[in-house]
């Protein structure tokens, strides 16, 4: 959608934003989560609107990441939901624990790191930087992660 006829509709719900500064905040995130075309401006990821877009194929790493917070490990785990979009269209998942962690703490709570096994990912994808996308994720392919394992990760960086 062009840069103006989101910051249209930004405003029409409250929103005080220009076309100019939508899109230097697009070409600013420190993640590629846009992408521009000239004037036209879309989301990569995180769509909550049934908007599909193809992405490239590439090859998972051996171990991917999501972050939730700990009243979610119940359903993850017991009731054994995996990982479910929800109200999005992909279960979002990280190369990098750190990125996993700083997604998950958006919500404002702590949260639990768990490793993900890419083979229990149904529909992955990779969209940039350090973002992949799944249509589910099976909770057999899931770990809660502990403190040391998770220094210990920190370590290798």
């Amino acid at each position: 959608m062009y840069a103006e006829d989101l910051a249209e509709k930004l405003k029409a719900s409250g929103h005080r934003v220009t076309p100019s500064q939508l899109l230097v905040v697009a070409g600013a995130m420190g993640e590629k989560r846009f992408e521009l075309d000239g004037l036209e401006i879309r989301a990569l990821y995180g769509h909550s609107v049934d908007m599909r877009i193809e992405y490239g194929e590439a090859k998972a790493p051996k171990q991917l990441y999501h972050a939730t917070t700990s009243d979610r490990l119940a359903s993850i785990f017991e009731a054994r939901a995996g990982l479910r979009p929800m109200s999005r269209l992909y279960v979002h998942l990280s190369d990098n624990p750190k990125a996993a962690i700083q997604a998950g703490a958006r919500r404002g709570a702590p949260v639990q790191l768990l490793r993900v096994d890419p083979k229990g990912a149904s529909g992955l994808v990779f969209v940039g930087a350090n973002t992949w996308l799944a249509t589910a994720v099976k909770s057999t392919g899931l770990s809660v992660m502990t403190v040391v394992e998770q220094v210990a990760l920190e370590a290798e960086d």
